[in-house]
């Protein structure tokens, strides 16, 4: 890898509004820091691979993973990653224990939301494409197993200075960015949208 960053795009498939997400590569002095997991699917898995080796790294070579947030397409590789590699997960405390909610009712999810929005009056036809496709998304709740907390201003080292977590909440309840001073460069992840 030439620069001390970069990035690569993991496919979301053809069923999200969203083409794909970014997950972000810092280089250490052995290994690389990665900043969001994309989304637990074969696809997904596959296009990190080549897109690690296309920089000249390994599975193997990671060294801390960041997560910006709990949503499925930043965290949802994470699990298989600690069990390839046993790579240290940092997650911030709010998304932490809805994750851990989600992943202890993760069987009677979809019925349950159906049952939410049912309760605001959104049309039966509705109710039944959307618990159908939590029913398909319900799989791939899996998640870090195990994290660290991540806090707004702790720091990672890299291999020319380092980046800062910073606490970003809106989009989730501890929706966390990355800052990388040296080069000024804001990774917001979810915080800035383009819809």
């Amino acid at each position: 890898m030439k620069n001390i960053w970069a990035s690569i795009r993991l496919p979301l498939g053809d069923k999200s509004y969203l083409q794909d997400v970014a997950v972000y590569i810092f280089r250490l002095k052995e290994g690389f820091l990665m900043v969001d997991a994309g989304l637990n699917t074969d696809e997904s898995f596959n296009a990190l691979l080549k897109g690690l080796s296309d920089i000249g790294y390994r599975i193997e070579d990671i060294k801390k993973l960041i997560i910006s947030h709990y949503h499925l397409d930043h965290c949802g590789l994470a699990s298989r990653l600690q069990k390839m590699v046993s790579v240290p997960v940092y997650l911030h405390e709010a998304d932490k224990r809805i994750l851990d909610f989600f992943k202890k009712h993760v069987e009677h999810y979809p019925e349950r939301v159906g049952e939410f929005f049912h309760s605001y009056g959104v049309p039966e036809d509705t109710m039944d494409f959307i618990t159908k496709e939590l029913h398909v998304y319900k799989a791939l709740i899996l998640g870090p197993t195990d994290t660290l907390p991540l806090q707004d201003g702790d720091t990672f080292e890299i291999e020319d200075g380092y980046i800062q977590a910073i606490y970003t909440p809106g989009h989730t309840p501890g929706h966390m960015s990355v800052f990388y001073p040296e080069k000024k460069i804001f990774f917001g992840a979810d915080f800035i949208l383009r819809h």
